[in-house]
């Protein structure tokens, strides 16, 4: 069934083997392997998206999955951190961004999320402390993202996947 659905919602082989690879990833530590990526699912809407959410979220379990939004990991002050504090020891950070999105800002944050790299946090009540049980991120958008860097570094860092059929109703 799996196969069938995205044969029908992402019919291209190559981009069915990148998501593949990048949700296989989801079942590794991130401590044996480095695993640079945030996968970005774009299209318009009622293309599938939203079904590979839930059946990710299905199969990880809930308890493993967040769902801040990239502004909500990157922002300025403590409310960041106490997002990022409490990300630590997910699976995945999966996101619905419906609004256009912009990665402006703190990049390095953002890059250092992405790779999995140790980053300050501090839970509500709670010290400081580094984080190092960073989780994947994912996004489902609808537009694609407004990013202010655009270095090499950055770049090699978003994989997007295009999602162009429609599914009817």
């Amino acid at each position: 069934m799996w196969k069938k659905f995205l044969d029908r919602v992402l019919p291209s082989k190559v981009y069915q083997k990148i998501l593949q690879e990048f949700l296989g990833s989801l079942f590794v530590s991130r401590k044996l392997v480095k695993m640079e990526t945030m996968m970005i699912l774009y299209g318009n809407g009622s293309n599938g998206k939203s079904v590979i959410f839930d059946t990710v979220v299905g199969i990880l379990g809930r308890d493993s999955v967040s769902n801040f939004g990239i502004d909500e990991l990157t922002g300025k002050g403590q409310e960041r951190k106490r997002n990022i504090a409490s990300i630590n020891g997910k699976r995945l950070n999966y996101s619905s961004e419906s609004r256009h999105m912009t990665l402006k800002g703190d990049s390095g944050t953002l890059k250092a999320l992405i790779s999995g790299e140790p980053i300050e946090a501090r839970p509500m009540y709670g010290d400081n402390f580094t984080v190092d049980e960073i989780p994947h991120i994912m996004i489902n958008a609808n537009a694609l993202p407004n990013v202010d860097d655009w270095t090499y570094g950055m770049r090699r860092r978003i994989c997007v996947l295009p999602f162009t059929e429609e599914i009817s109703k």
